[in-house]
């Protein structure tokens, strides 16, 4: 959800905060993948939808001129979301490959790709935004707002689903 509120602009604070998640979700995925952490995969699915809630709420309090993610504490959010994350998806690539397979490289794969694909999501909504801003004032708030409490609904729904 934080990044709802960036355009071209501050590209270089967008690539920062991808990488910080992709390097947390590396490491429990890896950590996982390894079969070195284990973890109850029901509790997993309902921090992953906390962690959509709490973004979401974060977007939606946060003032606008504060809510760019620079600092530490914001970096350290991100990073736990990415460990969060990261176990999320361990169950997958384990799955994929199969038992007594290296994990290095597909687990190397896999996050290049991820990384990569987190990018190519976010340049179209980033050059949209851009535009946007360029031709009215108002319409950012709103989208921020809408698209925050649509995060925060469909991550509670998770949640309840859950439980």
């Amino acid at each position: 959800m934080t990044f709802l509120t960036l355009d071209l602009k501050e590209i270089k604070f967008i690539l920062i905060r991808i990488t910080a998640f992709t390097i947390a979700h590396s490491v429990t995925l890896a950590l996982s993948a390894m079969d070195m952490l284990r973890t109850n995969s029901s509790l997993i699915e309902i921090l992953i939808a906390v962690s959509i809630l709490l973004a979401s709420i974060i977007s939606l309090v946060k003032p606008q001129k504060q809510i760019h993610f620079q600092t530490k504490i914001d970096l350290a959010l991100i990073g736990i979301f990415g460990l969060i994350h990261g176990i999320g998806f361990s169950g997958l690539l384990t799955s994929l490959l199969g038992k007594g397979t290296s994990v290095i490289q597909p687990l190397f794969a896999f996050n290049i790709g991820l990384e990569i694909g987190q990018i190519i999501f976010i340049i179209p909504l980033i050059l949209l935004q851009t535009w946007m801003s360029q031709n009215t004032t108002t319409w950012k708030p709103k989208y921020i707002q809408i698209a925050s409490i649509a995060g925060a609904v469909i991550s509670l729904m998770l949640i309840v689903s859950r439980l």
